[in-house]
């Protein structure tokens, strides 16, 4: 199975900032009075042509202005006609033949000037379209939704439609018009609010209520949001969700989601996976997992493309754990203790396939540098694994010592026994509690097996664990 980790969502920008010194924003004019040469009714009748509804002309036009239009990187195209003619300009071209084509074809049309914020605290002079669809006002930005500025180059993007429809509650994050009725909300948010906010995308696409988002943000709930990967726009809706940048080790998290499309997802962080046969599927068609990340680094959800790889959808920052959250590691996932895991031969497996073992003493004894090593654990199937109650935890052993083995057999058809070198022992005492215990004494240097047999399976014994003998 390959993974393939994609590119964030890139900033958007109108000009990059190396561009942005060249360009005299001042001389921007976003006004409505936009003088043209041309006649646009033709155009915008073939673009337009058997589209009844205003929603629909209204993105038929932006489609062909995002399509038709490419970033003027030097900045130096301003108005409609010229943009037209050289098929390029900046957002005040964008703007205005959009404005001119709506118009056009009878469109209630409005250009918007204000502030975009091209990064977190950066702020640009932009221009950006408002236009009367069937039932209510529609925000777009042509400009933005037709590609972006890498190193001084104009990249188109794949999907226009990012930027159009934008709910008001979204686009307040990144546009912030000199009229404040232009924002569209009730009440409006001052400038210093809106550089409070973070620099990120319209989330709608991902099932996510922009107007609990901004309340969120506003009221201090939240300070920043997780990063959003364009692979997940439109193939889930998040449901139940970390709403914030930044996760903390050790505590518990839901994950619910409900997908859109017929695709695979999972969860990763730092090597560790939930696939979605691992998710809980729920009667409204959503599936849940919940998880407790275990270290600093990256959590990420995945969804798998048409390419058979998994790209990244959504991603968390996790930040070192509290006294409680440390506790809770400890607990639930102690493999995950530093300590634990620099131990020799440890993994997972033995604390989630040996049950019985004293997951606090382990922890205890490895941060005390007690316990160095344990026995090389070799997981078995089900019917051939055991309860433990008393064995030797360390790795090495010394010969001539006698060690106490108790165990209880998952299965009853399991024959267990122990060897070393060429001496075996299988005479098992059986307690009260219906264990199986036995002293063995090693006397070969080299290594001693803990064995096991089903007698069904009729294929010889097993090595479960495996120690040195010195």
């Amino acid at each position: 199975m390959s993974f393939f980790l994609p590119f964030f969502f890139s900033l958007f920008l109108f000009c990059s900032p190396a561009v942005a010194q060249r360009i005299d924003k001042s001389k921007f004019i976003f006004e409505e009075n936009v003088k043209t040469q041309y006649d646009w009714k033709g155009i915008g009748k073939e673009v337009t042509e058997g589209v009844t509804s205003k929603t629909e002309q209204a993105l038929a036009l932006y489609r062909f202005v995002c399509q038709q239009l490419s970033y003027d990187v030097e900045g130096k195209l301003l108005h409609v006609d010229e943009c037209w003619e050289r098929k390029r300009g900046v957002c005040q071209g964008y703007c205005e033949l959009y404005y001119c084509l709506a118009k056009a074809v009878g469109l209630e049309c409005h250009i918007v000037s204000g502030v975009a914020k091209v990064r977190d605290g950066v702020c640009e002079a932009h221009g950006w379209v408002c236009v009367k669809g069937d039932t209510d006002w529609i925000l777009m930005d042509p400009t933005w939704g037709s590609g972006s500025v890498d190193n001084g180059q104009f990249v188109r993007n794949k999907d226009y439609d990012v930027w159009f429809n934008v709910s008001p509650e979204w686009m307040i994050f990144r546009h912030f018009p000199d009229k404040a009725e232009m924002q569209m909300l009730n009440p409006a948010i001052s400038r210093k609010v809106f550089d409070r906010l973070p620099c990120c995308e319209p989330l709608g696409d991902f099932g996510l209520d922009g107007g609990e988002s901004l309340r969120d943000m506003v009221s201090g709930k939240v300070s920043s949001l997780p990063t959003f990967m364009n692979a997940g726009r439109g193939v889930v809706q998040l449901k139940n969700w970390p709403t914030t940048a930044t996760l903390k080790a050790g505590q518990p998290y839901t994950f619910s989601l409900k997908k859109l499309t017929d695709m695979e997802v999972c969860l990763s962080h730092e090597g560790d996976w939930v696939e979605e046969k691992n998710w809980q599927m729920n009667s409204d068609g959503s599936m849940t997992t919940n998880y407790i990340p275990f270290k600093e680094g990256i959590l990420t959800l995945w969804t798998m493309g048409t390419d058979g790889k998994y790209h990244g959808m959504v991603q968390y920052d996790v930040i070192a754990p509290d006294a409680e959250g440390q506790a809770r590691i400890e607990k639930e996932c102690p493999w995950n203790v530093p300590e634990v895991a620099a131990v020799k031969n440890m993994k997972k497996e033995f604390f989630t396939r040996i049950p019985g073992l004293d997951a606090a003493w382990v922890v205890r004894e490895a941060k005390a540098g007690r316990l160095t090593s344990v026995p090389v654990f070799y997981p078995a199937s089900e019917n051939q694994s055991f309860v433990l109650h008393e064995m030797p935890l360390t790795e090495r052993l010394k010969a001539g010592t006698p060690y106490f083995f108790n165990i209880t057999p998952v299965s009853a058809e399991a024959r267990w026994a122990i060897q070393n070198g060429s001496h075996w022992q299988n005479a098992w005492e059986t307690l009260d509690d219906g264990s199986q215990r036995m002293m063995v004494t090693p006397q070969e240097r080299g290594t001693l097996n803990l064995l096991v047999e089903h007698s069904s399976a009729g294929t010889g014994f097993y090595v479960v664990l495996q120690y040195i003998v010195e």
